[in-house]
C-alpha cells in the first residue's frame, strides 16, 4: 500500500506520515491532485490507517503520538513494552475521577458516516495488584458520535467489568442502545501479561436484525468474544463518529463514593442528615463511628455525580432529619486512601478498512497478534488511500 511507484488512472491516495519529531508532511501524485481533493472532501470515499507504536518518545513525557494525544498521566516507559522497547504507562489516582489524566484520544483522519466501518485493536497489561474497580464498570474503548449539526450523541463503548464479574466486559451505544455483555470468566483481564483487544463496528442507526449495518464485535487475543447485530450504533442518518477515546476517565469511581465527617452529633443509623449551606441535598448516615459520621447519598443517580465532599464544608452545620440532632462538620477525609493505580499500553492500530488476515466478516483468518502478516504497517503512520 506505501510503495513509490505513480497509481494507475483510477486510484489516487495520499498519504501523512507523522515522524517521531511530530513534524508532518503531505505528498500528493501531482497528475492526480485535484482529483484527490475532490474525493477528500468527501469522508466516505476515503480508507485510512492508524498505528501508533509510542517508540519514539522520551520515557516520562507525554505520550503524544499523533494521531494519539496522551492526557497528562499517560506517559512513555521502558518498564514494559510490547514491541520495540517502548510503551506506554497510565497513571490513574483512585478517589479521583481522572478526566483528562487517564488515557488519551484518537482524533480520525476523517470523519465516519452512516455505513463506514472501523476495527480498532490495542495491547494492554495489568499489573498484578492493580484495580480496576469501578462504579459500575470502567470505560474502555469510545468511539464518539455527533449529528452534522455537532450535537453529541455519545459513545459506542466497551467496558471493563469489575474483577470477579461473570461477564468481564460490556458494550453499549450511549446513542440509544442497550447493555450487552461479552466473555466469560476465563477472558478476564489476566494480570502481568500483554493482552490484546480489538473492537469493530459498523455505523448505522438500524441494526442488522431491523434490516439495517449496525454490528459490533469484540475479540481478546484473537478469540470472539461477542457479536452482537440488534444494536444501532449511530444515532441519527445525518451522524458521524469523529474521534475515539482510550479509557477517559475512571467512570464513578467506588473509592470517592464514602467520605467521613468528624464531631458528630448524636445521630441514629440510617438517618438522613441536611446540611446548613445546601439543605436540597441530603445524606444517609452510613455509619456511626468514634470520631464522627460516615455520610453516603442514597440514591444511585446522586451517588454518581455528588458526592458528600462536593456538598458540604468545613464549619458547616448537620442536622438529622429524624433526631433533631446537629453536628459541625471539623473535617473531611476519604475513608480509603487516595493511591496511585498504573497499568501499561501499547501498539494502538485503527482503520477504516478491512485489515489484512481478516475474512469479509472481519474475522481473523490467521493470528491478529502476529505483526508480520502482509500489509500491517510498522512505524507511526496515518495512511489514506480512496
Amino acid at each position: 500500500m506505501m510503495a513509490d511507484s505513480m497509481p494507475t488512472p483510477i486510484r489516487c491516495r495520499s498519504f501523512i506520515r507523522w515522524k517521531h519529531s511530530f513534524s508532518c508532511r503531505l505528498r500528493i501524485y501531482a497528475p492526480l491532485a485535484a482529483l484527490c481533493l475532490t474525493f477528500a472532501a468527501t469522508p466516505a470515499a476515503w480508507g485510512w490507517t492508524v498505528h501508533v507504536t509510542f517508540n519514539g518518545g522520551t520515557e516520562g513525557e507525554p505520550a503524544n503520538e499523533a494521531p494519539f494525544s496522551a492526557f497528562s498521566g499517560t506517559t512513555y516507559t521502558r518498564e514494559q513494552s510490547f514491541e520495540g522497547g517502548m510503551g506506554v504507562i497510565l497513571h490513574a489516582r483512585r478517589g479521583k475521577e481522572n478526566f483528562g489524566y487517564w488515557g488519551g484520544s484518537v482524533n480520525f483522519p476523517t470523519n465516519l458516516v452512516r455505513g463506514d466501518e472501523i476495527w480498532w485493536r490495542v495491547r494492554t497489561r495489568w499489573p498484578a495488584g492493580q484495580s480496576y474497580e469501578s462504579n459500575p464498570w470502567l470505560k474502555f474503548l469510545r468511539i464518539h458520535t455527533r449529528t452534522a449539526a455537532e450535537t453529541n450523541h455519545g459513545y459506542d463503548d466497551l467496558y471493563i467489568a469489575n474483577p470477579g464479574s461473570d461477564q468481564p466486559f460490556r458494550a453499549i451505544y450511549e446513542g440509544g442502545g442497550a447493555w450487552r455483555t461479552c466473555g466469560t470468566p476465563a477472558d478476564a483481564i489476566q494480570p502481568d501479561a500483554w493482552e490484546t483487544y480489538e473492537m469493530y463496528l459498523r455505523l448505522d442507526t438500524l441494526s442488522v436484525s431491523n434490516g439495517g449495518m449496525a454490528r459490533v464485535r469484540v475479540w481478546k487475543n484473537g478469540k470472539l468474544l461477542r457479536e452482537f447485530d440488534d444494536q444501532p450504533t449511530l444515532k441519527a442518518a445525518d451522524g458521524y463518529a469523529d474521534f475515539a477515546y482510550l479509557f477517559s476517565y475512571w467512570n464513578s469511581d467506588p473509592w470517592r463514593g464514602r467520605f467521613t465527617y468528624a464531631s458528630g452529633g448524636p445521630f441514629q443509623q440510617g438517618e438522613m442528615v441536611l446540611g446548613s449551606l445546601y439543605t436540597h441535598t441530603a445524606f444517609r448516615v452510613e455509619q456511626l463511628l468514634t470520631n464522627g459520621i460516615e455520610l453516603y447519598h442514597p440514591e444511585p443517580d446522586w451517588q454518581q455525580r455528588v458526592k458528600p465532599f462536593d456538598v458540604l464544608a468545613v464549619g458547616e452545620t448537620l442536622t438529622g432529619q429524624t433526631s433533631g440532632h446537629t453536628a459541625v462538620v471539623t473535617g473531611v477525609y476519604h475513608t480509603h486512601p487516595v493511591a496511585d493505580v498504573h497499568m501499561y499500553v501499547d501498539d494502538i492500530y485503527m482503520t477504516n478498512e478491512t485489515p489484512a488476515g481478516r475474512d469479509a466478516h472481519g474475522n481473523p483468518i490467521t493470528d491478529p497478534c502476529n505483526d508480520s502478516a502482509p500489509g500491517l504497517p510498522t512505524g507511526v503512520r496515518v495512511e489514506t488511500v480512496e
